[in-house]
């Protein structure tokens, strides 16, 4: 198999069906400049916390700490690294 097999058969068994899907007014509610961890290469990185059993946001500081980063395609870094 080379290398498009691989992670092509990585990203199946990844998949989940009780994966949570958070709406963008969902993850807008609990990450904030307040949450903002700081900068990552092509984006930003939050903290936030779910309840552990329903995976719904909580209030900062309880449930389940997740971490989010975000994604800036426009970055030059990421076209310059895209065109390679």
């Amino acid at each position: 198999m080379g290398d498009a097999d691989d992670h092509q058969e990585t990203r199946q068994q990844l998949s989940t069906e009780d994966l949570k899907v958070f709406t963008y007014d969902e993850l807008k509610c609990v990450f904030s400049y307040k949450t903002r961890l700081g900068d990552w290469s092509f984006g930003k990185v939050y903290k936030g916390w779910v309840d552990e059993e329903t995976y719904s946001p909580t209030e900062q500081g309880t449930g389940l700490a997740v971490f989010v980063k975000t994604f800036q395609h426009h970055h030059s870094e990421y076209i310059k690294k895209s065109k390679v």
